[in-house]
């Protein structure tokens, strides 16, 4: 009885915590057909610049050609479109499938408080439950919520592998930790399903989450330029860049 209890109260719970970070949680698409999904950083203390965080390989082609890219907000009545020159897309340094899409405050209307991100220094362990965030392929529209525990972490790739499924659509979502307190951590971000596939059959695999180290990284430089510094496109115009330096000194 006491264990159906339990239960049914980690449910409530769960419920509470998915509904808080629903204000957090967007859809991202581009003109090659690769969509995913993204959620909202803490922002630095001068709010000059939102972070939305995704997986690499949602934006990378789009980053690379210089295409627009669109993102979906339940608090806008239509998507944002974000051409190149509006936009800073951060890739980790060291090749892990995550990215940062840097933006204007004012293109999208996010909550003021922050979200929590899991502290690098303290992994979530391997039994706990986790649970993830996304829009999947075949209800691309609809932000779905799903669980599992955390099967291991790969400290060296910073990857913590899950046991639990991830669908076409759902790369980039938060993966989210719920607190004893009933505070909401994000742990990392959806990346890939590795199916256990046999000659007879596919069974079920693992799904990996990268941490969010390098989004702590990012989100702790100190100013703008070296946000611009990052960018890896070298066609890029010098007078683009002193227009997206521009944009958001004006806006901060």
């Amino acid at each position: 009885m006491a264990k159906a209890i339990a239960a049914k109260n980690k449910k409530k719970t769960w419920k509470k915590a998915v509904s808080l970070l629903e204000e957090y949680v967007v859809r991202i698409e581009t003109p090659d057909g690769s969509y995913g999904t993204g959620f909202l950083c803490p922002r630095p203390e001068n709010k000059s610049f939102l972070g939305i965080a995704t997986a690499r390989h949602v934006v990378q082609n789009a980053d690379y050609w210089q295409h627009p890219i669109k993102v979906y907000h339940q608090g806008n009545d239509s998507p944002i479109l974000l051409r190149d020159r509006d936009r800073v897309v951060l890739h980790d340094k060291n090749g892990l499938d995550s990215s940062l899409l840097v933006i204007s405050p004012e293109n999208l209307e996010f909550p003021e408080e922050p979200i929590r991100l899991v502290p690098d220094e303290f992994p979530i362990p391997v039994g706990f439950d986790i649970g993830w965030i996304g829009f999947p392929q075949m209800y691309p529209y609809t932000q779905c919520f799903f669980s599992g525990r955390v099967s291991a972490f790969l400290a060296d790739r910073h990857t913590y592998l899950l046991d639990g499924v991830v669908v076409n659509g759902v790369s980039g979502g938060p993966v989210i930790y719920l607190a004893p307190s009933g505070a909401v951590y994000v742990v990392g971000s959806v990346t890939a399903y590795n199916f256990n596939r046999q000659p007879d059959a596919t069974l079920p695999g693992l799904a990996e989450a990268v941490d969010v180290s390098h989004l702590n990284q990012s989100i702790s430089e100190k100013s703008l330029d070296d946000l611009f510094k990052e960018r890896k496109n070298p066609s890029v115009a010098a007078h683009e860049w002193t227009h997206i330096a521009e944009l958001f000194r004006k806006r901060s």
